[in-house]
């Protein structure tokens, strides 16, 4: 380094450096910017000793290092006399009295720190406004550029948020001689604008909630399937408007739209969520056809008379589901191979001009009064088959 002269920004993150030791044997004028981050560093009188390796150092990364405190026994004023900008994310430091300690900077005027055990308990905004009232010189903030309203408003929320506390600092007696005793808004809560205060009302109970509206329609539901078990297949939910729904201009609105965000309903405190339950389907209707047949009468009784003596009266009716064709192959070769029935005693004449136009118009069959209607049109297409045969 004592070589390099003209060396103006230095790296040296992620070398798993627990320790800056205070004499090297040189001292580099020129360097301007170092970064050293990820690494183990866990007391801030090292990073002061990188202020005494260079000595014109204006610009310190040193995020993602366990720094448990911001405060050292040498005097900071020493050694980082032209630090202006300082990032210290991720970083283990637990009171305010580190934060005071980064005020004996004299040019600092960029912080950047988001993630430490002593920011956790606050919310985003709270963090704005106490890192504010606590650094008076800071110009830039967690990369925003702080206007002047924005500090006046900070410092004015820091006398309030430390007024009702016992534990004032000094900076709090600070801020009271520039604005004065400003005295506690009636109650003052301190809540994002994305938390709203609605109703949910389900079986005529009414329940108070506070949603973020950042929520998808999809994610509100999941929440209220949470509280009141209802199955999300069956879930539905309507939003009242209270203002407008009172006034008559509009009335309830479903929630369809699962990816739709919820604040683009423009909700306010007070309105409303009506949750329902959707009906169940409607079950579809089963009937069973029960049919009254015989399986064969006369002529099944002359094939196989043995069969017939056997068969039980039970046999007579019975459930099916299948109705098979008489024109289905097997029934015409069965019928084919039959004989003829004759009875010169009755006839029946059938019509076959719907079952083969090229055959005769009249064809006498000869078959029994007891015969059923399909053994009457299975004797008809037997007919017209070795009608067919004998044209060939």
């Amino acid at each position: 380094m004592s070589f390099i002269f003209s060396l103006e920004e230095l790296q040296i993150c992620s070398n798993d450096y627990t320790k800056i030791l205070s004499d090297y044997g040189f001292q580099h004028e020129n360097l301007k910017r170092l970064y050293i981050t990820n690494n183990n560093i866990t007391d801030w009188q090292s990073i002061c000793y990188l202020g005494h390796l260079f000595s014109h150092l204006e610009t310190l990364i040193a995020s993602d290092n366990p720094l448990e405190s911001f405060r050292s026994n040498e005097d900071v004023n020493i050694y980082l006399t032209y630090l202006h900008t300082l990032s210290v994310d991720k970083v283990q430091v637990s009171e305010w009295d580190d934060i005071i300690a980064l005020t004996k900077l004299p040019c600092l005027k960029a912080l950047r720190i988001h993630l430490a055990p002593l920011l956790k308990p606050y919310q985003k905004d709270e963090r704005f406004f106490l890192l504010l009232g606590y650094m008076k010189n800071i110009t830039k903030l967690n990369g925003s550029v702080i206007t002047a309203n924005e500090r006046e408003t900070s410092e004015r929320r820091f006398i309030r948020y430390y007024s009702q506390r016992d534990d004032k600092p000094q900076r709090y007696h600070e801020l009271t001689e520039k604005h004065g005793n400003l005295k506690p808004l009636v109650d003052i809560k301190i809540r994002a604008p994305y938390l709203i205060n609605v109703q949910l009302v389900h079986n005529q109970i009414t329940y108070d909630k506070e949603i973020d509206v950042r929520q998808t329609v999809q994610q509100f539901k999941k929440y209220l399937h949470d509280i009141f078990q209802i199955p999300l297949t069956r879930l539905r939910v309507f939003y009242i408007d209270d203002v407008a729904f009172n006034m008559g201009v509009c009335g309830p609105e479903e929630l369809k739209y699962p990816q739709r965000l919820l604040h683009t309903y423009n909700i306010h405190d007070g309105d409303q969520f009506h949750v329902d339950i959707k009906p169940d389907p409607p079950k579809p209707q089963y009937s069973n056809r029960t049919v009254d047949t015989t399986h064969r009468n006369k002529k099944s009784t002359d094939s196989n008379p043995t069969n017939s003596s056997t068969s039980s009266s039970d046999d007579d009716k019975i459930n099916i589901s299948i109705e098979i064709s008489p024109f289905s192959l097997d029934s015409l070769q069965k019928l084919a191979e039959e004989k003829p029935i004759n009875n010169d005693n009755n006839q029946t004449s059938i019509e076959l001009d719907y079952l083969y136009p090229s055959t005769d118009k009249n064809i006498q069959m000869k078959i029994n009064d007891d015969d059923d209607d399909d053994d009457l049109l299975l004797a008809a297409a037997a007919a017209a088959c070795n009608n067919i045969k004998t044209n060939k």
